[in-house]
């Protein structure tokens, strides 16, 4: 079984698995400029920059869900995602 790279797999701030060797993906580097100061997040309590108190990931979670799933910050409970656009599927007659 091939072994990872240093740097190979998800992103260190909101977990999107892209294996593309960056230790952010793009869209937490440039929340990171929007957002510059660091804090503790309010749903997951890492510390990471944040917009109302949210950290990117459990806004993405948020706004995806409508709810907060979990009803709490689960520690070390949430799930690595796909961080990139998933290619669309048509769907035909077979």
């Amino acid at each position: 079984m091939p072994r990872l790279h240093q740097g190979d797999g998800s992103c260190a701030h909101c977990l999107a698995w892209a294996n593309d060797r960056l230790t952010l993906c793009h869209g937490c580097r440039g929340w990171r400029q929007l957002y510059p100061d660091v804090a503790e997040c309010a749903r997951c309590r890492r510390r990471r920059p944040l917009k109302q108190g949210k950290c990117r990931f459990c806004t993405l979670l948020l706004r995806e869900t409508e709810f907060d799933v979990s009803g709490i910050g689960l520690d070390g409970g949430d799930q690595l995602w796909f961080g990139r656009e998933l290619p669309c599927v048509r769907a035909t007659d077979i």
